[in-house]
């Protein structure tokens, strides 16, 4: 608004009519213009002496502006919070000077407080309509990334995976042969995926770290890829105990 305000006070016609009185009322039609073009709610031409000369209720052209003017006196545009006419407003005002830069008025311009909070209610609907898109695509993103989970980790709650991470610990480390499970990387390489106790023990793997691949002996690291007991130095290729040894 202060940047309107301004504006209409450097037109050259505005200082004119306020020195002529706008007789005719050029000022009044040129006001009414510029708000319907800017969608405020008023804009008010005044003389030096606060007296209306435009107003968008034609019945108070003439009466003494309601507001403050003393800083637009001194020069400065200024914006402020006010009860006027038309109710509770934010209005800017500006002073409007002649072509003897002598302070010849005042211009102001304002939107009221139920302008404001009309157009806060007319976007309401839009404002919710993107807040419940958000959360529905929030929703079904969570829904997508929950039913993956448990696609990958067979149904089973976290509880459930404790326990089953628990108990297969358990025996792995219970019995009494060396057990070895294997897989492969990214790449295809060969990589340890499971190893117990024992298998360690036998294979003289570091224990202090995750066993890998090289650490083996040549003969079972020779082994295929599948599930390997280690025994002793060979890799038995018996059908469901692939690398017994």
């Amino acid at each position: 608004m202060i940047e309107i305000a301004d504006t209409i006070a450097r037109f050259p016609e505005v200082a004119e009519g306020i020195s002529a009185g706008d007789p005719v009322g050029t000022l009044q039609e040129r006001a009414e213009e510029v708000r319907a073009a800017t969608g405020v709610d008023f804009v008010v031409v005044m003389t030096e002496d606060a007296i209306r000369l435009t107003h968008p209720t034609p019945e108070e052209i003439g009466r003494p502006f309601t507001g403050n003017t003393e800083s637009a006196r001194a020069g400065e545009t200024f914006a402020e919070t006010y009860t006027g006419s038309l109710g509770p407003s934010i209005r800017a005002v500006a002073p409007v000077y002649g072509q003897d830069e002598e302070l010849v008025g005042f211009v102001s311009v304002g939107v009221t407080r139920q302008r404001i909070w009309q157009g806060f209610l007319d976007g309401l609907p839009t404002i919710i309509g993107v807040v419940a898109a958000g959360v529905a695509v929030s929703a079904a993103g969570a829904y997508l990334i929950a039913r993956r989970l448990r696609r990958q980790t067979l149904g089973l709650d976290p509880r459930q995976l404790r326990l089953l991470y628990e108990h297969h610990d358990a025996v792995l480390h219970s019995i009494g042969e060396g057990l070895l499970v294997f897989g492969t990387d990214a790449s295809s390489q060969p990589r340890i995926d499971v190893i117990n106790d024992e298998a360690r023990r036998l294979l003289e793997v570091p224990s202090d770290r995750a066993a890998r691949f090289d650490d083996l002996p040549e003969t079972p690291g020779a082994c295929p890829p599948g599930r390997r007991r280690a025994r002793r130095n060979a890799c038995d290729r018996k059908p469901g105990a692939r690398g017994q040894q």
